[in-house]
């Protein structure tokens, strides 16, 4: 099991079960309150346009019950407001917009990606952290809490972090290997320990799981050890190092 978060000021250090170890920005209060303003605005633009719609309806249809107007907006409102964040955090590995636009990203607090039941819980909590007005329970809880969790992260296990641009890995043809470099990887497994190969081989089974920052800096870390036993895998992205030497070893 990893070991747990460790925080250092606005930092969060996550150690994986390989015993390496990445660190993240926590975002606060700040950034969270402007990616929740301008999700805010873009869900009011998008209910605005259905509700201009729905009115339009009684015109139309001549028959149309006005209670039933109201049922359908404020049904579509409830459900637009949470499937809004719970499909794009799924979609783009814990990013809407507003957090896409500020570099933000919601992770689980052992640095791998939220999925369905840890997203819907922390939207189906905003209902909590809004009272009693303006998201004071959630801000006043981002402010105190160590981890800059609202009541929507502690209920869920997750966490709001800074994302730095890092390069994506190379998406290069990952056929196979061709006989010589196979041989020399061979000889790279020879040379490798019990623990390295594991660690080769739980990158390789986990890495979906993790945040893409985070999928990125574990692949460009046991790349490095790789990377001194074969000088030869130099030019290779980090995860495609790990890819080969994988491939070339099962």
């Amino acid at each position: 099991m990893p070991a747990a978060p460790e925080q250092y000021h606005d930092r969060l250090v996550i150690e994986t079960p390989e015993h390496i170890q990445f660190s993240y920005e926590l975002a606060g209060l700040g950034s969270r309150f402007v990616a929740l303003l301008l999700d805010t605005l873009l869900q009011g633009a998008v209910l605005a346009l259905i509700i201009g719609i729905v009115l339009r309806l009684p015109d139309l249809l001549p028959d149309w019950d006005p209670g039933v107007t109201v049922l359908v907006l404020l049904s579509f409102s409830t459900l637009f407001s949470l499937a809004y964040f719970v499909v794009l955090e799924l979609v783009w590995q814990g990013q809407s917009v507003g957090k896409r636009l500020l570099g933000l990203r919601v992770i689980r607090t052992n640095g791998t990606a939220v999925g369905f039941s840890e997203s819907a819980v922390r939207n189906l909590l905003r209902l909590l952290d809004a009272l009693p007005a303006f998201n004071v329970v959630g801000a006043l809880f981002i402010f105190f809490s160590r981890h800059c969790q609202r009541v929507g992260d502690f209920a869920a296990g997750t966490l709001v972090v800074r994302e730095r641009l890092v390069p994506a890995p190379e998406k290069r043809r990952l056929g196979g290997v061709r006989a010589r470099e196979r041989g020399e990887l061979a000889v790279l497994r020879a040379r490798l320990s019990a623990e390295e190969v594991s660690v080769v081989e739980r990158f390789m089974e986990r890495r979906h799981e993790l945040a893409p920052e985070a999928r990125y800096r574990l692949a460009e870390q046991i790349a490095a050890r790789l990377r001194a036993y074969e000088p030869s895998l130099a030019a290779l992205a980090p995860e495609e190092v790990v890819e080969r030497v994988y491939r070339a070893t099962h």
